[in-house]
């Protein structure tokens, strides 16, 4: 089951997901979201056929899903509590206790201590990966979990799968989609399923890219101009890809890790893939999906110079990673992140 609310700024609005799995003895939640009067009436439903919430996983460090870990958790004080590895917090280095778990609740760790749902789920951690030594252990970890009995990859920030047309949680409140669908500062928004489509479009460039390379901000008199996002859009659709912001600044970093990680999902029968934002991708043929993640995070930096070219002429021309790339080199330069060895520039 999945519940999904609405997560953004900027009206770069997408989505926010939370997957509710059976298991033997109940419900496991993976990545809570808000625990809103609607969330918690729809999980007691559950309940009621299934069993009560036996487990609520919390699969990464990242903030935008770790604030909300606690009070969801308090809405089921019997359920186990679990977390990925190497929690942090910055500035200051606060216990999870501290962000509404209480004192005295036991925190178990995923892929580290027994669960009773291990014969039905399997975990895969992504990390930890330490970026900077001088912030904390790490600043990367996920725990992703495949439940065998429906086939489902469950992961959260890792991957994201990029629907051709918007969520439906993004058309109940259309007006993202709306404002971003205008090519110029200057043009009338306009209610159509057309604008909606290429709104959905530019929302999910925004949100991967931040700065695709189709977004003009060169003007000081229009801070947006839109050029040819059709080639980008048509470059991302329907597929199944490691985000971008992570695969640039972290994943590249940690290829062997990366390879064990990816070793370890081609071993399950993966009938589909859920992340934690954007759509879920239903594939029937997990060898497939997972060479492909492959090819694009152990292999991208060193393909020849003229395949690289060639890739970027398929969109026109168009390299809607520079933006990122061009924050790799500069956090690289702050000694934000460390350098890359040999390189392909």
């Amino acid at each position: 089951w999945s519940f999904e609310q609405q997560q953004g700024a900027l009206n770069i609005i997408v989505n926010i997901r939370m997957t509710v799995v059976k298991v033997k003895d109940g419900l496991l939640v993976y990545c809570p979201i808000a625990p809103t009067s609607e969330v918690i009436e729809a999980i007691s439903r559950l309940e009621e056929e299934h069993g009560p919430v036996r487990y609520i996983l919390l699969p990464v460090s990242a903030v935008e899903h770790k604030v909300v870990f606690g009070r969801f958790a308090s809405k089921f004080p019997k359920a186990e509590v679990w977390t990925s590895p190497d929690q942090w917090s910055w500035p200051l280095p606060l216990p999870l206790s501290f962000l509404g778990l209480g004192f005295g609740r036991e925190i178990r760790i995923l892929g580290k201590d027994r669960a009773g749902f291990e014969d039905e789920v399997e975990v895969a951690n992504l990390g930890p990966f330490q970026l900077n030594r001088q912030l904390s252990q790490s600043q990367f970890v996920e725990s992703c979990i495949y439940h065998k009995p429906s086939r489902s990859l469950l992961v959260t920030d890792s991957l994201v799968y990029i629907p051709e047309k918007p969520l439906e949680i993004c058309n109940r409140d259309p007006y993202g989609l709306l404002f971003h669908a205008r090519d110029s500062q200057k043009d009338v928004i306009v209610d159509t399923s057309e604008k909606r489509q290429e709104g959905w479009a530019k929302t999910a460039l925004l949100a991967l890219f931040i700065r695709p390379a189709c977004l003009d901000i060169s003007d000081p008199n229009e801070p947006f101009l839109w050029r040819d996002w059709k080639s980008s859009f048509e470059a991302i659709k329907d597929q199944l890809i490691p985000a971008p912001f992570l695969g640039q600044l972290v994943f590249r970093r940690f290829k062997p890790e990366i390879e064990s990680w990816l070793n370890q999902l081609s071993q399950w029968k993966i009938d589909r893939v859920i992340p934690g934002h954007f759509g879920i991708a239903d594939t029937r043929n997990s060898k497939s999906f997972v060479e492909n993640i492959r090819s694009i995070l152990l292999y991208a930096d060193s393909r020849p110079v003229e395949e690289k070219n060639e890739r970027k002429n398929a969109n026109d021309g168009q390299n809607d990673m520079k933006f990122l790339e061009d924050l790799d080199e500069t956090f690289q330069s702050a000694g934000i992140i460390p350098v890359m060895q040999n390189k392909d520039k």
